[in-house]
């Protein structure tokens, strides 16, 4: 790899739009992450349906922030 390229992937890595993905994955992470904690219904079948939501949208914004990445990066090499 040439010294230049090093600087032009960072800055590709560094757009906007890569980084607002990554935004959509990191929210995703800390929902997983923060349905285990969660506590506060008054009856324990509320706090289970509850952390089960949470994880579920949870990892459907890790997961369609992947996929929206790798979608991004195949299509721009594509070009």
């Amino acid at each position: 790899m040439s010294s230049e390229s090093v600087p032009r992937s960072l800055q590709y890595a560094l757009t906007r739009e890569l980084l607002r993905l990554y935004a959509v994955v990191l929210a995703g992470w800390v929902m997983i992450g923060f349905s285990g904690s969660v506590g506060f219904a008054p009856f324990s079948v509320f706090d289970d349906l509850l952390q089960l939501l949470l994880f579920l949208v949870g990892f459907f914004l890790v997961m369609s922030g992947l996929v929206a990445i790798a979608h991004r990066v195949l299509s721009d090499t594509v070009r």
